[in-house]
């Protein structure tokens, strides 16, 4: 098969998430040529016009596009592309990656659909809160994700503090933010892939395991923990997939959430559903992501060699059926 490998290639290779987003695009081409495929690497700003010239050229677009302009909000308009040219590709649909853009958005879905997701304060003056203004939140961005702006700071206390932050992580780092409130708890990574007509597989959960933290360092993935390799947020936050007998029906929940929000959003291909689970066992999904990073140490892979998965068996059911 002919593939265009599509990926972001616009942002600063001093930035290691943009780093890591040309080593995905590296592993998948070397897996997709094991495969014996015809194998075309783009970067997508580049490759528009390059695309449509030679659509008669490519069998299927694998799409790693994740920033559009250096924006995630925007990682829609890729698939809307392939679209317009009638190429298939891999991944979800325009629409779903649309719904899915904003935080603030797909919260609101999924309080419509009796998901359960924390209290928020987010964008265009959208709030569910249901408590008192003394909830701890945490502030993030409401569409970049990669954990830009998040660290320590980003917790605070009582809505006033909440408001306060958005707008100085908007002023600081730019474009919108919102504020979710704090589970002060376990957090939970949990791997879907599905395709139109075939049953939605949930792979191994993940829990994310912060070993020896000081009680000063809140237990979050933020940026160091995700990136900086010498720190010691990331040397400290390790994925575990071992689990004791009394997690189990904990364990079925979460896979039956995600099961339910990769449904809901109409996904196709891989996504990643993250939670945090409180006190009282009680989980709450923190965001659906419908593009989840394919590199082989990512929580995706990890979720798919726990299951008995090689990468070349996972890109493979990852193709749209139509070119199966």
């Amino acid at each position: 098969m002919r593939i265009a490998v599509l990926y972001s290639g616009q942002g600063s290779p001093d930035l290691l998430e943009e780093a890591d987003t040309v080593l995905q695009m590296e592993e998948v081409v070397s897996t997709l040529e094991q495969m014996d495929h015809s194998v075309k690497p783009l970067a997508y700003g580049e490759a528009r016009e390059t695309l449509a010239s030679e659509r008669e050229n490519f069998d299927l677009v694998f799409n790693l596009v994740e920033t559009i302009d250096g924006s995630d909000a925007r990682i829609y308009e890729a698939a809307e592309f392939f679209e317009q040219l009638n190429l298939p590709y891999t991944g979800c649909g325009a629409g779903s990656l649309r719904k899915l853009a904003s935080k603030t958005g797909q919260k609101v879905i999924m309080r419509e659909h009796h998901l359960p997701t924390p209290d928020f304060i987010g964008v265009d003056g959208v709030e569910y809160l249901s408590e008192a203004d003394s909830i701890k939140f945490i502030v993030k961005s409401d569409t970049e994700h990669a954990s830009v702006g998040l660290d320590s700071s980003c917790l605070v206390d009582g809505i006033s503090q909440a408001k306060s932050l958005i707008a100085v992580k908007a002023a600081e780092y730019g474009g919108l933010w919102l504020a979710e409130k704090f589970i002060d708890g376990r957090e939970f990574n949990i791997s879907v892939m599905g395709r139109a007509g075939e049953p939605t597989r949930v792979l191994p959960p993940a829990e994310m395991l912060f070993v020896d933290y000081p009680d000063h360092l809140p237990k979050i993935v933020d940026y160091k923990a995700k990136w900086e390799q010498e720190s010691f947020a990331y040397n400290a936050t390790v994925r575990s997939f071992s689990y004791p007998d009394s997690d189990r029906e904990l364990l079925s929940t979460l896979c039956d959430l995600s099961r339910r929000a990769f449904e809901l959003f109409e996904l196709s291909g891989a996504a990643r559903v993250d939670f945090r689970v409180d006190s009282k066992n009680q989980p709450f999904i923190l965001e659906v992501n419908a593009n989840p990073c394919l590199t082989s140490d990512a929580g995706f892979m990890a979720a798919a060699r726990e299951d008995g998965l090689s990468a070349a068996r996972v890109l493979e059911k990852l193709f749209p059926v139509s070119v199966s």
